[in-house]
């Protein structure tokens, strides 16, 4: 209590002192006594007190009531009116001006004492709520300027995206591609390159992470698979040359599962190298899984191409059979019976 400073408001002197006594009786530091409105905002701003003891009815321009209105307006004070009998009028004015508590005249010590403890109790309480509300609103303008940041670099690495890939050859009547991104940037990548008058190349890949992060492995991956495709190299050369290049430049935990194919009408025949994607499914013309080539490789970025393995799988193709490929995105989403399609019969999944 010693700690505490407390301003009377007080116009009768002996009011004023029998208050005086009590307060320093009880441990409390009188700052100063003022006999006036004016006097008592003039003394809270030259000795700063921790509880004003307001009485209502003050002589003068100010009574309690607009003095204490002022104080709420210019300082963070708490008000304790002190106050004998009053009209009904005055005492709703008091309520609007949100005092934290009311001594009655005549009072006793244990009254004015509870009272102010109360008082002080209670604003401290609000002091440190508004302090929490200042906090948590500075850590929301902080996560806010932090998301900010994060869909700049999202747009960015989605830009990335559209500029490493060719549209064009996206464009093609025989290749069809569907990509849902969660947010404004995936992980996925889908590439597509002409083999000549007779064929294509196509690389799916599946970065783990999202937004840059992918954005700087599609980089180096589409920029060797358009010029590989141009010279028309086979699939494990190309496989090799983006597998060494993400592990030198790929930080730890950042790879990506990729499934490349060869598609050579003028023999029929499909080749595949999986890593990491699930079953690339081959569905004939009436319909039906008439192959399945599993991912028997690891994903791309993690180990040498000793241990990578660059063998491809071939498989023989007729007129009119269609190649499906997709990522995890796919096989973990859920269908009408709230299934995953990976739980579902392979028909399900990709026919009407």
């Amino acid at each position: 209590m010693a700690d505490h400073k407390i301003l009377i408001v007080e116009d009768e002197e002996i009011i004023a002192r029998d208050m005086l006594d009590m307060l320093e009786q009880l441990g409390y530091h009188v700052v100063a006594v003022a006999d006036s409105g004016e006097e008592a905002l003039r003394r809270i701003a030259e000795t700063g007190p921790d509880l004003v003891l307001m009485d209502i009815q003050l002589k003068g321009d100010m009574d309690g009531v607009e003095t204490t209105d002022q104080i709420r307006r210019r300082f963070d004070i708490p008000v304790v009116y002190v106050t004998g009998s009053v009209d009904q009028k005055t005492l709703q004015r008091a309520k609007v001006t949100a005092p934290l508590g009311f001594v009655v005249k005549p009072f006793r010590k244990k009254d004015l004492h509870s009272s102010i403890e109360v008082a002080l109790h209670i604003h401290g309480l609000g002091k440190k709520l508004r302090e929490s509300e200042e906090h948590l609103r500075a850590v929301f303008d902080e996560l806010t300027s932090v998301h900010k940041q994060l869909r700049r670099d999202y747009e960015l690495a989605s830009k990335v995206f559209t500029n490493v890939v060719k549209r064009d050859y996206l464009k093609r009547r025989d290749v069809k591609y569907f990509m849902i991104p969660q947010d404004i940037a995936c992980g996925d990548l889908v590439l597509v390159s002409p083999k000549g008058p007779n064929g294509l190349y196509a690389f799916v890949g599946d970065f783990t992470g999202h937004g840059l992060s992918a954005a700087i492995g599609a980089i180096p991956v589409s920029d060797i698979f358009y010029a590989m495709t141009a010279e028309n190299r086979s699939i494990s050369d190309m496989v090799a040359a983006i597998n060494t290049k993400l592990k030198a430049t790929l930080p730890t935990g950042l790879f990506c599962c990729a499934c490349m194919i060869e598609l050579d009408h003028s023999r029929d025949r499909l080749m595949v190298w999986n890593g990491g994607m699930p079953d690339v499914l081959v569905v004939g013309k009436q319909g039906g899984v008439k192959n399945r080539p599993p991912f028997s490789h690891p994903a791309l970025g993690v180990m040498g191409n000793d241990d990578l393995g660059l063998d491809v799988e071939e498989v023989e193709m007729a007129h009119g059979d269609r190649v499906y490929i997709c990522s995890d995105g796919v096989i973990e989403t859920s269908g009408r019976a709230l299934k995953p399609f990976a739980k579902r019969p392979p028909e399900a999944m990709i026919l009407p």
